[in-house]
């Protein structure tokens, strides 16, 4: 078993946590996924919000969901928007170029589709456009918004922010 003190991104004080882990993952953080005895469901625990962990002898038997299914659960849940953007490679920097296609999958990424100008159209399923209206600002001129208009609202209200905070 392992217990954890846990400090949760939207509570002011961290919460004690027994859990039973099925898997690891990478996602800009490393996460555990794993069975809460305190909610009594599966939850998905960042790595860098453990403030203290400790292990004892006490066992579990092995519960058959999979991270797949985890995820596949969570898919189901959570309300999805699909997102179009026309990306401009030769718009940005290299090294900031190949920081979106690497990253693109953390994102909600679907797919591409080539552009005869060289540019591409980027498909994503995301469940909050504030959230990748934040990873899109510093491409600022190399992504254009295709769909949908709220999230070129998100994009000019961060833009305003950034603009009334430097200048």
């Amino acid at each position: 078993m392992v217990h954890l003190h846990y400090q949760a991104a939207e509570s002011g004080f961290p919460s004690v946590r027994s859990i039973e882990p099925i898997g690891l993952y990478l996602s800009q953080h490393w996460h555990v996924v794993a069975y809460c005895r305190l909610r009594q469901s599966f939850r998905d625990f960042r790595l860098d919000r453990i403030q203290h962990l400790t292990l004892d002898t006490e066992t579990f038997a092995a519960r058959p969901e999979t991270l797949q299914d985890y995820w596949a659960t969570e898919a189901k849940r959570r309300s999805r928007e699909k997102v179009v953007i026309r990306f401009r490679r030769t718009e940005v920097l290299p090294a900031l170029a190949q920081h979106l296609l690497d990253t693109r999958h953390q994102y909600g990424w679907m797919h591409d589709q080539s552009q005869a100008d060289g540019s591409v159209d980027m498909t994503f399923l995301v469940g909050s456009l504030p959230y990748l209206a934040t990873w899109l600002i510093p491409y600022a001129s190399g992504v254009t918004i295709l769909e949908p208009p709220a999230l070129q609202q998100h994009l000019r209200e961060l833009a305003k922010r950034v603009y009334e905070h430097w200048c």
